[in-house]
């Protein structure tokens, strides 16, 4: 500990005390050297700003530190009998794939290389005389399972995966399946409880997903495996006791559960924990990256002996994250160190040395319960995926807008801020401008002859006015007789560098009958592109987090079949999961996520198995804006991975070089 405090960097002082820049700074520059324990201890006590509580946080996250290095060690052995198994599979695939994984080491790509990356097995090298090869290869497909569906035909790569996840349940060894999106991760699950079927294992087994993949993962199984009895568990209250009380009675090979359900009221948790599953299955497993949430720990206590998550991202730069996906596949081997892995979630970066080495280490060990294909190495025959930025000018309005936030910056927290110049970019009429207080002062006594508002107190409703955008007030105006006269009338919606760039894209575009994905962070922001598209009269489906689950699959139906439906609107958050949209070979970010993930997963709705098409996607990116920020941040996060905490910070950083640039520019016409 003395030698820590002696000579650690400032960075590593404040990740391991939990101190400011400043004070780490000021222990370095005029407390150090420390003699023993006492002088430090005395020092800390005695200095302003300072406290001995750093050494106590010091030695709790030490602790949590030595307590990962040591399941890290446990996990490596347990890998150990799975790794033998799989270099012996590593030496029977062929030359090309050997070559592709030697051409990603070389990318530096750290995120990708973890885990395991084969393709496919070339039999004609087994040696099958060796005991060695038979134990390598004991209950090996070498074909689908016979229970699939004549109708489909399951690709090499799918059936690896196959038998890589029988392998692990054959260990009782739990993993990650975290192929790239768009590879059929549903199929291959569905295959290979197919697979146990057919050798007598009839679970039940449970499959917990986003609510707005429940309806396809439900079809999925009647197109690739209908002779399991699949069961959903979801729906109102009453709907669920029945399927409670039928589930106790009757007999079922899989249950089908969304995470809110799984996680929701006690009831539903209660007989989800006392059903003995075969295995827990967590589609989109990311879902579950921090284990000090509750919906982790509800998740925890569904006990079953094989757990396998689904995700199509890579594994993040994170250690709580990492240690949080561990401890749901292997609870065992952590259950002697709750108290001090807790300690390493106090941690708020991920960037010191101490935190690297052990991401890098985890990540290896992970390897063996990690099976990750990426579509450029098995899908040699998917469409490209084009990538286009559509620089977007504003409208003057919604530069003045845009300019009014950056003048009235110090009025409000950094981070409503750049909500705020965000949604300028996207449009005007998500504030409120061009109904003013006057306007409103009107529109208040007109709105209190209506028989609804006689009970309301005039100055409250006013006052509710204020907080309203003006698209709000224009949906208000056109829901009350008696202010109707107040509606935007001259396509105000239309008021925007967005809009008038998305519409030449959509005219050309559908004169050459492609179908469309516009994709947005928010709903308001699809409420006001309804608008446009009823003003274009262009036909559209929607389909965000209010739209109800059990009506879902029929929007996307709707899209997918009916060729005179060219738009489909999503938010990038609800439509970024598991959906298949193959029928659209045209994305629109028209705004980005912070995360570049969400975004890559929203455009592998449609860039997935089952695209015949080129798929372009076009972002909508406001000119010197905070927009070309967040799409160089992406940039740099997709290479580097980044985290989000960084992005906070250069948004500030431009920010504020932005009001030093404002400053001087005034500064420069006053003289």
């Amino acid at each position: 500990m003395l030698k820590f405090f002696n000579t650690a960097t400032s960075q590593d002082i404040q990740e391991l005390t939990g101190c400011k820049p400043h004070t780490a700074d000021k222990l370095i520059q005029e407390l150090r050297p420390f003699e023993n324990v006492d002088d430090l201890s005395n020092k800390l006590k005695k200095e302003r700003g300072m406290s001995v509580k750093y050494i106590n946080t010091y030695l709790e996250i030490n602790e949590g530190y030595d307590a990962v290095d040591e399941i890290i060690k446990e996990i490596e052995q347990t890998g150990s009998q799975l790794q033998s198994i799989l270099n012996i599979w590593k030496e029977m695939s062929s030359e090309n794939n050997s070559e592709e994984e030697e051409e990603n080491d070389n990318e530096g790509e750290e995120d990708e290389k973890a885990g395991l990356h084969l393709v496919d097995i070339n039999l004609a090298k087994v040696d099958k005389t060796s005991p060695l090869y038979k134990d390598a290869l004991n209950g090996f497909l070498t074909e689908q399972p016979e229970i699939i569906s004549k109708e489909i035909q399951l690709k090499d790569y799918q059936l690896l995966g196959i038998n890589w996840m029988l392998l692990l349940y054959r260990k009782n060894i739990s993993g990650i399946l975290a192929d790239e999106m768009g590879l059929g991760k549903t199929a291959q699950v569905i295959s290979f409880l197919g697979r146990l079927y057919e050798l007598g294992d009839q679970g039940p087994h449970l499959i917990i997903v986003p609510a707005s993949t429940i309806e396809n993962w439900s079809r999925e199984f009647k197109k690739f495996c209908p002779s399991l009895n699949v069961r959903m568990y979801h729906g109102t209250q009453p709907e669920r006791m029945d399927q409670r009380y039928e589930l106790e009675e009757d007999e079922y090979e899989v249950i089908l559960t969304t995470y809110n359900t799984a996680t929701g009221s006690v009831e539903d948790r209660s007989f989800l924990r006392n059903i003995k599953f075969k295995s827990v299955i967590l589609d989109e497993g990311h879902m579950i990256k921090n284990c000090t949430s509750a919906r982790y720990k509800y998740l925890m206590k569904i006990k079953s002996q094989f757990k396998l998550l689904l995700t199509g991202t890579p594994l993040q730069n994170n250690l709580q994250e990492l240690v949080s996906l561990l401890t749901f596949i292997m609870p065992n081997t952590f259950k002697n160190y709750e108290e001090e892995i807790r300690s390493i979630f106090k941690i708020k970066t991920n960037e010191s040395l101490l935190q690297k080495k052990r991401i890098i280490r985890a990540k290896q060990m992970m390897t063996p319960f990690l099976l990750r294909r990426k579509k450029k190495d098995v899908l040699k025959d998917l469409p490209q995926k084009i990538e286009i930025i559509e620089e977007c000018e504003m409208t003057k309005q919604q530069q003045d807008v845009y300019n009014s936030i950056l003048e009235n910056r110090t009025q409000e927290r950094m981070e409503n801020i750049i909500i705020h110049l965000r949604k300028a970019a996207d449009h005007p009429l998500l504030f409120r401008y061009l109904y003013t207080d006057d306007v409103l002062r009107k529109m208040t006594k007109d709105i209190m002859k209506d028989v609804k508002y006689w009970d309301s107190n005039e100055e409250y409703v006013y006052e509710d006015m204020t907080v309203m955008s003006d698209y709000e007030l224009n949906e208000l105006c056109k829901e009350n007789r008696t202010i109707k006269k107040y509606q935007l009338s001259n396509e105000e919606w239309m008021n925007s560098g967005k809009i008038t760039k998305l519409k030449e894209i959509l005219q050309d575009k559908i004169k050459n009958k492609e179908k469309i994905l516009i994709f947005s962070q928010f709903t308001r922001m699809l409420n006001i592109l309804e608008l446009v598209m009823q003003t274009l009269d262009i036909k559209y489906r929607r389909l965000d987090g209010e739209t109800k689950v059990m009506e879902r699959q029929e929007v996307i139906d709707e899209f997918n079949q009916d060729e005179s439906i060219p738009v489909f609107l999503l938010s990038t958050k609800a439509g970024g999961f598991g959906i298949n949209l193959t029928s659209a070979n045209i994305v629109i970010l028209y705004d980005l996520d912070f995360n570049p993930q969400n975004d890559k997963q929203a455009e592998d709705r449609a860039h997935r198995v089952g695209q015949t098409k080129d798929v372009t996607v076009i972002k909508l990116i406001c000119k010197n804006s905070i927009e070309e920020y967040i799409l160089k941040m992406a940039d740099i996060k997709l290479r580097l991975d980044k985290t989000i905490s960084s992005d906070e910070l250069l948004l500030q950083q431009h920010l504020l070089l932005t009001n030093n640039n404002n400053n001087n520019n005034n500064n420069t016409r006053n003289k």
